[in-house]
């Protein structure tokens, strides 16, 4: 079974998150792995990178893949400038 791809889009802030927490959390638990394309990701705030992080946290405690098909300049940038981008790049 391939992994469950999973699109951030351009913006992954605040009053996005709440909802794609409850929708990627449940596709974890149908998956054998987490693919997460955030090539096209313009803006993210603290809670777009606290919901990413649990994201791969959840994946690794479950034993199932987690990896990335794209990763925007800023999703580094914004991991790195928190300290987190060893942890979630």
């Amino acid at each position: 079974m391939p992994p469950v791809l999973l699109k951030t889009g351009d913006s992954l802030e605040i009053s996005a998150v709440a909802g794609l927490k409850l929708e990627w959390l449940k596709a974890v638990d149908a998956a054998s792995g987490i693919e997460v394309d955030a090539s096209s990701l313009g803006r993210i705030d603290t809670a777009g990178l606290q919901l990413l992080l649990s994201l791969k946290r959840e994946a690794i405690a479950r034993n199932i893949g987690f990896s990335w098909s794209g990763v925007s300049a800023v999703l580094r940038e914004k991991a790195t400038a928190l300290g987190i981008d060893q942890e979630l790049i």
